[in-house]
């Protein structure tokens, strides 16, 4: 029966594999060059797991191996001195596999390196590296990130928009993705005081409603008037959460249900009575949980069994 020495150079493939993933570890130099990339890439996992002086003997030996898959391995444990020399391999899991490292790193490492990758050509390279700079933070985001608002791709822009310091978010407001401006609404709502006070009114017209009902969930309450009779019915139900209660009549005939049960939930009970005969059983229920007692007798017959059973709970209690 052979050894695993001997069975290194075996004519078949998955031989030698099995023979990478359990030989000892001193004969590993010897596989690195093997013909198959799936051998030279267990190799190089297994001399990555190894660490120590080993790895760092032998690791960069393989950073331009001709295989992607074999790069990725050593990209994922080479020691990360080695990882500005890999910022600009040919493939792109390798490089943002690199920004994440390099990032993950810190420090003035990330501070010199990163910056070197944020025109990188792949879109996911470039995220990495936003995500990475977002992280690192302080000084070095506030300089960096601000490069990177007009990238060509909305998922880097959204990382952006996501991380950068809250004075450029103005900027943003306008981007043609909406889910970024979204996020720029949500931000500049969480950012409150003056600064929302001033920008937020700027995006109630927004040609999406995602991003309306986002400027309608954290705008000054002086503003939801204006949003009351929105096209979207989710904008109007955060209009209506949120609006001052005088407004709330208003809003009664809204042809959602669930706005006009917000309503029903929230309005001055007096005004309770012009909707006991709502079409909606929901909106009636809450008029009856809520409305004087006197007009109580008036909906004892409503067609809907919760409304007569609440009706009838809240008529015992009074005696």
């Amino acid at each position: 029966m052979k050894t695993d020495l001997e069975l290194i150079n075996d004519k078949n493939w998955d031989v030698r594999l099995e023979v990478a993933i359990r030989i000892n570890i001193e004969y590993l130099p010897k596989m690195m060059k093997d013909k198959d990339f799936d051998v030279r890439r267990a190799v190089a996992e297994r001399i990555g797991s190894e660490g120590g002086a080993f790895a760092i003997e032998h690791l960069p030996k393989m950073m331009n191996d001709e295989d992607p898959h074999v790069r990725r391995a050593v990209a994922e444990r080479i020691g990360v001195e080695h990882l500005p020399k890999m910022m600009n391999d040919k493939d792109w899991y390798v490089r943002r596999e690199v920004a994440k490292r390099i990032g993950s790193e810190g420090g003035a490492f990330a501070n010199e390196h990163l910056p070197m990758m944020m025109n990188d050509e792949d879109n996911n390279v470039r995220l990495e590296v936003a995500r990475r700079i977002g992280s690192e933070g302080g000084a070095f985001a506030v300089e960096h990130l601000p490069k990177m608002m007009n990238d060509e791709d909305h998922g880097v822009r959204l990382e952006v928009a996501r991380r950068i310091g809250v004075e450029h978010l103005p900027k943003m407001m306008n981007d043609e993705s909406y889910y970024i401006r979204q996020e720029v609404a949500e931000r500049i709502g969480s950012e409150g005081g003056a600064f929302a006070i001033e920008h937020l009114p700027k995006m109630m017209n927004d040609e999406d409603s995602q991003v309306r009902c986002e400027v309608a969930r954290g705008i000054g309450v002086e503003h939801l008037p204006v949003m009351m009779n929105d096209e979207d019915s989710d904008v109007r139900w955060q209009v209506a959460r949120r609006i001052g209660v005088e407004h709330l009549p208003k809003m009664m005939n809204d042809e959602s249900y669930y706005i006009r049960q917000e309503v029903a939930a929230r309005i001055d009970p007096k005004h309770l009575p012009k909707m006991m005969n709502d079409e909606s059983s929901g909106v009636r229920f809450y008029v009856a949980m809520r409305i004087g007692v006197e007009h109580l007798p008036m909906m004892m017959n409503d067609e809907d069994s919760d409304v007569r059973l609440y009706v009838a709970k809240r008529m015992k209690e009074l005696k």
